[in-house]
């Protein structure tokens, strides 16, 4: 990943210099052109000038200090003239720079003035130092002083949260300068100051620096607010007046972005007319309405409040990205915490240093408020300081790089007036923000895209080179997540459904705008109170619209406590389909609706079985006059047009290319749910009228007819469409139980039959996709497998002997059928599948899961046909080769697969996801001990290669799965040796009792070195309290016979992994 320059002190000292070049060449002069030269690289050819790039800053004569001082005071005082790009740069060097000069302002005085008039190098000294053995101390202090990145506060590590990384930093920095001290003449004159005290110290200096900047420069002030702690905020006690102001106005609608972020804004500058462009496409999407013009237009009596009027601020959860995260598991984000500041979290994404690097993935339910969140931002960022792109990935190309699907988004928002690379030009004094909105839809059309955020990533990576660098914010569904790989550094955000308090400040505002309605008695006005008895569906923004639609209507039925969702939409459709009939004023409303209806679902099956979100006019004619007997002679598109010209939910887009006279255009639900419901209401409905036409005749029971069915259902599976499946479940539990039983029936006949069905030439003409007649079978199959899997009864699952009860051999034939789905459906369809059932002691099941990648395809395969032996191969030689670990459902097994393949070698490259179960409660002991051997195992021959994140993960398993006797005193020992830091952050590392198991022990704790003051204080605490319980075993040794079990412990430590610029490994895994 590209280090952001501004983030190493060599780089934010060039930035700072930018606005006083003398001072700056003077500063460089004194540090041996450290500043300006090639690096610590270049300096280890130029010996001395890399000791005064270490010296400068200790040296009597502080003049270093001075200049750096006026460096930093006059480029603080320009900030508030910068902004955008500038600005972005300037602040990262500021912080930067506080963190640095704390440390050396805490190091000056502890060492005092008086010590100070004494201290100088000899000559022979200098040899030394230039070309002595203690050449590499030299050269490692000056790489970590100058080049290695100061932790920055982000969204996903907030200032508390980060001081704590720039301890880590500085005590580093501390080790390595008393290092390049031991052994000079003239220190041996001094009292050198305690590690830990000139850290600690300087920190405080760094937070006093930090409270300070915070009271004038907004972004200080909101990473202070960011985070778990938010423990600064209090500590800000006098705040400019105008950043105060911008911090008490309105908050909804993310007004607080462009008040925080518009402060310091200038006149642009000339020659901005593609970001003017650009900006007024963005700023007008406040004053859109919340749904459609299309939909304002045909909707009933009411008035719509505009975005900038009804967008409630959402609140959230956070995480940054790691190799425990599970971003599309539920469980795990209910462990992260909530917040309510989305604004000030989003407006420090933005200004954050290392958001140019990765992007912040923003996750959310169906209806959360994704879309409306970017548009919303997107036309917040003041332009003055911020080029906002917003890409709908469903209206771009699916497979096109990320550049491409930025230049479709300006083509389609400016007819084709801006180019990516001219605007990236014209915009190189602003930050540059690319909203990538619809991942989720974007996997769905193009199944192969796994690697889309690593996409995302390059191209940061690509424009940074070229000094163009963006920050990237990608939405999608929370249940696809685990469908791409998430890189390094990206922070992951969930927004939260709504609580009680802002279904009331939604309401307030829908109400308002519709007072007018509501006294004249043309409208019902929907109170909280009532809203909230429907609670699950009240929560959800986009589902509490549709319940004060469905209210609004004042002839329509009260909601009555605990509907569902199906019942909630079924309300919605017939209400705006039966005001439409009306405008006819037709003999028979009810047909007329009805017929409004299936039209409606030939709309949504156009949608699904074209596997996108949109359907044009001549496609949907097409469909319509294929399954509509009595859709009448029409020109096909004349004939999509006009159902669709009759429906509220419906988005019309612009014309995507033209066909003779006519502009071809392009449909879509307002959102995805209303097709998804109107499928599963008609799939219910043909499998209700079969039932009924198989067993209620006299003879016995009748084929079914199904030719509806299978036209409808053999071209896409209903496992890419988990929400259909779903409100067909509501839809199934309203029948009565005979009339369920006769449901399910009816679909164990039609997949008994299904492969044996003869073909009909009653829907021949209906082909949203070419024919492929392996397809067609196999897309059916899988679709009633699924469909009586889902609507059964979960006590009683599904056998394969339901499905076939004739054959000899069903499980045979449930292998042929799994094989059948493998070879004829894509490859979305195909893996949608294998996350959505399972096979467990022959009953198809749904799968706990709900998601998987491609990665695990063959071995879900595996599993699904019931042959353990393979998939079990497939599990361990998957971690071993691939770095792959399954999850699974059986915690033994994850363990194994995990443990064995991160002590074999492995020919890829892949990282390992750290999944560490802990052991359910009647886990037999027998196999926990052996998993609790394995780890110990683990971490005494690998605790050096593995990161301390791993490694940590590991221990804290231990404790807290092993009982006392079951604690490998080495294996402790180990993991602390390679990395002191966790006696910081694992309590029960320092417990002694915890390695006098092993005498063995005792020598790797002798053998640690430490790499701040309080690891070696917690070290040496550890280390005589350890001999100590060993009768003082060891404290007769010689101090010869350590220093030589020591240099074995070196000489057997992993050589082939690099350390970053605290000295640690910096392994994949």
């Amino acid at each position: 990943m590209r280090r952001e320059p501004a983030l190493t002190y060599q780089g934010a000292l060039k930035i700072l210099g930018h606005y006083d070049r003398p001072r700056l060449e003077r500063l460089d002069g004194l540090l041996g052109g450290a500043i300006l030269g090639a690096g610590a690289a270049a300096l280890g050819g130029a010996p001395l000038g890399a000791v005064a790039a270490i010296w400068g800053w200790v040296d009597q004569k502080n003049e270093a200090t001075t200049l750096l001082r006026k460096l930093f005071d006059g480029a603080s005082a320009r900030l508030a003239a910068t902004s955008g790009y500038e600005r972005h740069q300037l602040i990262a060097a500021a912080h930067t720079t506080i963190a640095a000069a704390a440390f050396f302002e805490v190091l000056r005085e502890k060492l005092g003035d008086e010590q100070y008039k004494d201290i100088g190098l000899t000559e022979a000294e200098r040899v030394s130092l230039t070309a002595g053995p203690d050449r590499h101390l030299r050269e490692r202090l000056v790489e970590v002083l100058y080049e290695a990145a100061v932790p920055a506060p982000s969204p996903a590590r907030g200032f508390h949260e980060n001081s704590g990384d720039v301890r880590a930093w500085m005590s580093g920095l501390m080790v390595r300068f008393l290092r390049f001290c031991e052994g000079l003449e003239i220190w041996s004159q001094v009292t050198l100051p305690v590690g830990n005290e000139v850290v600690r110290e300087a920190v405080a200096r760094y937070t006093s620096h930090y409270v300070r900047m915070a009271a004038t420069v907004p972004e200080f002030y909101m990473w202070a607010n960011l985070g778990e702690h938010a423990a600064t905020r209090s500590q800000i006690a006098d705040l400019e007046a105008d950043l105060g102001a911008a911090l008490q106005g309105q908050r909804e609608g993310l007004a607080r972005v462009e008040a925080l972020l518009g402060r310091p804004a200038g006149a642009p500058e000339g020659g901005r007319d593609l970001c003017d462009v650009v900006h007024r496409a963005n700023r007008g999407g406040l004053d859109e309405y919340l749904v459609s013009e299309e939909a304002v237009r045909a909707g009933p009596d009411l008035t719509f409040p505009s975005l900038r009027e009804a967008f409630v601020n959402p609140r959230y959860r956070l995480a940054p990205s790691s190799i425990e995260a599970l971003p599309a598991d539920e469980k795990w984000w209910e462990e992260q915490n909530v917040h309510d500041d989305i604004d000030l979290m989003l407006a420090g994404q933005v200004t954050a240093p290392d958001a140019k690097c990765a992007p912040l993935l923003l996750l959310g339910h169906p209806g959360a408020g994704k879309s409306l969140l970017t548009k919303v931002l997107a036309a917040r960022l003041p332009p003055s300081g911020y080029t906002v792109v917003r890409v709908p990935l469903r209206r771009v190309a699916a497979d096109a790089p990320v550049y491409d699907q930025i230049q479709r988004a300006l083509d389609l928002v400016t007819h084709e007036r801006v180019k990516w690379w001219e605007l990236a030009e014209q915009s190189v004094s602003t930050v540059r923000v690319v909203l990538l909105d619809g991942l989720d839809e974007l996997l769905q059309a193009a199944g192969d895209r796994g690697g889309y955020l690593e996409e995302v990533v390059d191209f940061q990576r690509r424009e940074a080179a070229q000094d163009r660098p963006v920050v990237v914010i990608v939405t999608s569904r929370t249940v696809v997540a685990d469908r791409v790989r998430i890189p390094d550094g990206t922070t992951l955000v969930k927004l939260e459904d709504f609580d009680e308090a802002q279904v009331g400040r939604w309401l307030a505002v829908w109400n308002r705008v519709n007072e007018p309605a509501v006294s004249a008695g043309r409208a019902r006005a929907l109170r909280p109170e009532a809203a909230l008895e429907q609670r699950e569906l009240a929560k959800q923004p986009l589902l509490l619209l549709m319940l004060a639609l469905y209210s609004a209507d004042p002839s329509s039925a009260p909601l009555e406590g605990g509907i569902s969702q199906a019942d909630l939409y079924r309300r919605l459709l017939e209400t705006f389909a039966y005001r439409e009939v009306a405008k006819r004023a037709p003999s028979d409303a009810d047909e007329a609706v009805r017929e409004q209806l299936w039209r409606l679902s030939v709309a949504a099956f156009a949608m699904f079985n074209r596997a996108r979100q949109d359907v044009t006019d001549v496609e949907l004619g097409a469909d319509l006059a294929a399954l509509d007997e009595a859709a009448g002679p029409a020109r096909l598109a004349r004939l999509g047009r006009r159902l669709f010209g009759e429906f509220f939910f419906v988005h019309a887009s612009e014309a995507r290319t033209e066909r003779g006279e006519e502009a071809q255009r392009c449909y879509e639900f307002l959102h995805a749910t209303f097709g998804e419901y109107l499928m599963a209401a008609h799939v219910m409905e043909l499998l209700r009228d079969m039932a009924d036409s198989a067993f209620s005749g006299r003879r016995g029971t009748r084929e079914p007819d199904d030719d509806l069915l299978f036209a409808l259902l053999s071209h896409q599976t209903l496992a890419t469409r988990l929400p259909t499946l779903t409100f067909a479940v509501e839809l199934f539990y309203e029948l009565d139980r005979e009339e369920r039983h006769r449901v399910l029936k009816v679909l164990e006949l039609l997949t008994e039959g299904c492969r044996r069905r003869h073909g009909s030439d009653r829907y021949a003409t209906y082909s949203p996709l070419p024919v492929d007649r392996v397809r067609q079978v196999a897309a059916y199959s899988g679709n009633l497998v699924l469909l009586r899997v889902m609507l059964g009864d979960p006590h009683d699952p599904a056998s394969v002997e339901l499905f076939w009860p004739g054959d000899e051999d069903p499980m045979a034939t449930w292998r042929s059928t799994v094989a059948l789905w493998s070879a004829g459906l894509d490859k979305d369809c195909w893996h949608s599948m294998l996350a959505t059932i399972q096979l467990q002691e022959r009953a198809v099941i749904p799968s706990p899961g709900g998601g998987v990648t491609g990665y695990f395809a063959d071995l879900l395969h595996a599993r699904l046909i019931g042959d353990a032996a393979a998939g079990e191969r497939l599990r361990f030689g998957m971690a071993i080769r691939e770095g792959l670990v399954y999850g699974g459902d059986d915690w033994h097994q994850t363990m194994l697969s995990w443990l064995v393949a991160q002590n074999a070698p492995r020919a890829s490259s892949q990282t390992f996801q750290v999944i560490l179960p802990r052991p359910p409660q009647d886990a037999d002991r027998g196999a926990v001990a052996e998993i609790i051997q394995m780890m110990s195992m683990l971490l005494k021959t690998r605790a050096h290669e593995l990161r301390k994140e791993v490694v940590g993960k590991c221990v804290a398993w231990v404790f807290r799965a092993a009982r006392p006797e079951e604690i490998d005193s080495l294996a402790l020992a180990a993991a602390v040796q390679a990395h002191p830091s966790l006696l910081l952050t694992i309590d029960s590392l320092s417990e002694p009792a915890n390695y006098l198991r092993q005498p063995g022990a005792y020598l790797l704790l002798r053998g640690t070195e430490p790499r701040s003051g309080e690891e070696e204080t917690l070290l040496e605490r550890l280390i005589a309290a350890t001999d100590a319980g060993d009768r003082h075993l060891w404290s007769q040794c010689p101090e010869e016979l350590f220093e030589t079990i020591d240099a074995v412990i070196q000489g057997h430590r992993w050589t082939g992994h690099q350390e970053d610029g605290t000295g640690r490994p910096t392994r994949d895994y």
